[in-house]
């Protein structure tokens, strides 16, 4: 099996050279959105605020998809460390046996009860209605690719081959802006066309990682419509249980608190969702770092090096700490130029842009390292902790957002205000609960 041994070597570069790839992955993802909210923003805010409610289904899928994800990869890179290739592989394989079977279970619920789905908002307006349910039908069709993707991706992480996610997620990004405004503007097919273009790549995504899989590896096909592994998917779930609850739940207060924008209009909920998209320059390079700091104390502890454990959160930190710093500087002075391709024409939601912006900005210092700690949480094998962190602070943000978007109080940046502070929370605990973890581990091994 080809593997990258990080158990060995200079931590920070180790760590920045399996992030590096991931995060240029992701800015490659943050463009594609980008790229495609721009071409969407061109039919009307209204187009906006119909991708950006049927994608709360996308977000569910790759949530779903985290269940299995997450523990594919902790168990896989752990059992690398120990150089027990074959549990190695026996993991990978059962990984894609449950992502094949639950994403075609996920595609068909969306399919068959769309109407329903789409009804949760309670939005007004019958056209973004009709446009969220068409994107929803497409959406369906896709889903099975998008799971099958999340575990290879994950699988080739646990061993420290980052770069290959990246090639492979670069063709299919690539092809989608291209495809983009051919179908949106070319065949005239709308919101409808957005879909159908992310229907096309992810299918030469899936593709793509099953023929380079089928040539380069010993592994995974050989066998994967057999007999599911029991013992396997019950370890592979019950470490990507409680990330998966924690994700479905910030998925639910997410949508309640589009609920709650939706009062103020469809141009808020166009806003909040461009403003996400901007914020997953902060984000995309969390989960990024997240990802290879989760392989590499997996890998590690697997091997028993927990002195290198320690050495590489806080190196992995000051790393997050620095690029978080340049996302909350282009949210506080370059709003107006980050809005304007999406809202330049539109000066009312430009402004409700600029505010979400700036009470949002802080909250994204929080926000990397909450995500990147929760990364090496899980490559302790202790997926709990920061599950529990967030589902508690997450719901707190629908409470906290009924009160301060009253009209006495600050209307709907009151909602932006509940998003912020409560990030900033889960940032601060989960830090030090991780501290305490990691101290509990190391005087356990009688490390100093």
């Amino acid at each position: 099996m080809k593997i990258k041994d990080l158990t060995k070597g200079n931590i920070s570069k180790l760590i920045i050279m399996l992030s590096l790839p991931m995060l240029a992955n992701g800015l490659l993802d943050m463009m594609y959105n980008v790229v495609d909210m721009f071409w969407i923003a061109k039919i009307n805010s209204d187009a906006v605020a119909s991708i950006g409610t049927a994608g709360f289904f996308i977000w569910a899928g790759f949530t779903i998809g985290q269940l299995i994800s997450i523990g594919t990869q902790v168990k896989s890179s752990q059992e690398i460390g120990k150089e027990d290739f074959k549990k190695a592989l026996l993991y990978q394989r059962t990984g894609l046996q449950l992502a094949f079977i639950i994403g075609v279970i996920y595609a068909l619920m969306i399919f068959i009860f769309n109407k329903n789905l789409i009804g949760i908002f309670n939005i007004e307006s019958a056209e973004v209605v009709k446009n969220a349910r068409s994107y929803l039908y497409i959406v369906s069709m896709f889903i099975p690719f998008i799971f099958m993707n999340i575990i290879y991706a994950s699988i080739y992480n646990s061993k420290g081959l980052s770069l290959i996610p990246l090639k492979i997620s670069a063709v299919s990004i690539v092809i989608n802006i291209i495809l983009d405004p051919i179908f949106i503007f070319n065949f005239n097919l709308g919101v409808k066309g957005a879909g159908i273009a992310t229907l096309i790549a992810t299918g030469i995504q899936f593709t793509t990682y099953t023929i380079y899989t089928m040539r380069k590896e010993d592994i995974i096909h050989i066998g994967i419509f057999s007999k599911i592994d029991k013992k396997c998917v019950k370890e592979i779930l019950k470490l990507g249980f409680p990330p998966f609850v924690f994700n479905f739940v910030h998925l639910i207060v997410a949508i309640v608190l589009t609920r709650i924008v939706s009062k103020f209009g469809a141009e808020a909920i166009a806003v909040q969702k461009v403003g996400s998209q901007m914020e997953s320059i902060s984000w995309g390079t969390a989960v990024a770092l997240s990802v290879a700091v989760s392989s590499f104390t997996g890998q590690n502890v697997g091997a028993k090096k927990y002195r290198r454990v320690r050495e590489g959160y806080n190196k992995t930190l000051l790393i997050t700490l620095s690029i978080s710093c340049v996302a909350f500087l282009a949210f506080v002075f370059l709003p107006e130029i980050l809005l304007s391709p999406f809202f330049g024409k539109e000066p009312e939601v430009m402004l409700l842009g600029v505010s979400y912006f700036h009470i949002l900005s802080i909250a994204l210092l929080f926000q990397g390292v909450e995500i990147m700690t929760a990364g090496a949480f899980n490559g302790l094998g202790k997926t709990k902790p920061p599950a529990i962190i967030s589902i508690i602070f997450n719901l707190l943000r629908i409470p906290l957002a009924l009160y301060l978007s009253q009209e006495n109080m600050l209307g709907l940046e009151g909602i932006w205000w509940a998003i912020s502070i409560s990030t900033i929370f889960k940032g601060t605990i989960m830090v030090v609960s991780y501290k305490f973890t990691e101290r509990k581990l190391l005087r356990e091994n009688n490390v100093v």
